[in-house]
């Protein structure tokens, strides 16, 4: 039986670096994969609002962050995030701020059925 707390496959992991205030692939999507996101960190420089995206569509809220402020989604068993087929993981920001971190993730193929 595979431990529960090991990904089926090892994870993948980019670098985050961003000043824009639109919308910034973090991972670009494959068609007939999804993108699952196991483990995230951030840090941003000054004030704005993040939301993590599936392409266009927002997979959590506004997250309103302040100057110096971070973000740590420590690796779990379920993903923090699921892309839909194809979709780019997208960060999507407020304002141009500098945000740097680094990603961790899978791209498997799309469940059937």
């Amino acid at each position: 039986m595979p431990d529960p707390i090991t990904p089926v496959a090892p994870l993948l992991s980019e670098a985050i670096i961003d000043t824009n205030d639109a919308d910034t692939v973090l991972v670009a999507g494959v068609a007939g994969k999804i993108i699952k996101v196991y483990q995230l960190f951030i840090v941003q420089a000054d004030d704005a609002t993040l939301t993590f995206k599936s392409a266009s569509t927002a997979l959590c809220g506004a997250l309103p962050m302040l100057a110096n402020g971070s973000v740590f989604m420590a690796y779990t068993t379920a993903p923090w995030f699921t892309t839909a087929d194809g979709a780019d993981f997208v960060l999507s920001q407020s304002s141009t701020v500098q945000v740097s971190g680094r990603l961790y993730y899978l791209q498997l193929p799309t469940p059937q059925g």
